[in-house]
This record gives C-alpha cells, structure tokens and sequence, in this order.
C-alpha cells in the first residue's frame, strides 16, 4: 500500500544515480518548496543549452526564479556542469508575443529529473549580466500565490 504524503519532500541523495554518461537522475518526482530560496514562476520560452563540444540542445523552460531556472528538454545534462543558456524573453508587458529577446547567460546543473521520457533540469545562475538581469527581473519578480 502506498504511503500518502502530504506537503514537499526533501530529497535524499540516496536516490540519485549515474547513467553511463554520468548524468545523474533522481528517479522519482522531486518536489523542494521547502528547499528554494526564492519562489518560482512559472514560464514557457524557448531555450537552448551550448554544451562543451559545441552541440547546442533545443529546450523550453519550467520556471524562472532569481536563483535559475527550469527547463525541459529530451537530452540529459552533466551534473554540476557549468553551461551557456539562451533563453527568448518575451517583452514584459506583451507577454504573449513570442518576439523579445535572446539573454544568454552562464548557469550550472543543479539537478535532474527524468520523468516521462523528458529531463527536467534545474539550472542555477552562475553569472547574469546587468543587460541579461534587466531582461529577466520582470519574470523573476516575487508574486502572491
């Protein structure tokens, strides 16, 4: 019989592995309110991941909070990588309109999911720039829930 269980779960490193890339995987849903610093928000942009040996990843991101950000993609990420992220930023006050701009900036794998055949991947801001910063402080803003 299954364990009800009702608010958020810290996870436990134990059930993290390494596949034979050497990505790691948390192979149950991950939820980590309690853990996170500053609230996120959700969003559904385009984004693309530069991996070391040029290869660049299509992704569409989760959720964005002053700390990084979430993004879904069917590639896995090295954990603790450090990699470039470019997201397409709708322009604030139309945020319907898929035309914006493209902020890159520098992040690291903080975690992963594997969940449906998808990677959902934390990335945790390593370097914004103050044009990159400008971009994404209205998404980034603390709302009531």
């Amino acid at each position: 019989m299954a364990r009800e269980h009702n608010g958020p779960v810290r996870v436990n490193t134990s059930v993290r592995r390494a596949n034979r890339e050497g990505i790691f995987i948390i192979e149950r849903p991950l939820l980590t309110d309690d853990l996170r610093r500053s609230q996120r928000n959700p969003v559904s942009w385009r984004a693309r991941v530069s991996l070391a040996n040029s290869l660049l990843v299509d992704c569409r991101t989760s959720d964005i909070s002053r700390g990084g950000v979430g993004l879904v993609s069917v590639t896995g990420f090295q954990a603790g990588a450090r990699l470039m992220v470019a997201l397409q930023v709708p322009d604030a006050p139309f945020p319907s309109i898929v035309i914006g701009q493209i902020v890159a900036c520098k992040a690291m794998v903080a975690f992963q999911v594997l969940s449906a055949g998808q990677y959902r991947t934390g990335f945790e801001w390593i370097a914004l720039s103050d044009a990159a910063l400008a971009a994404l402080a209205p998404w980034m803003e603390e709302r009531r829930r």
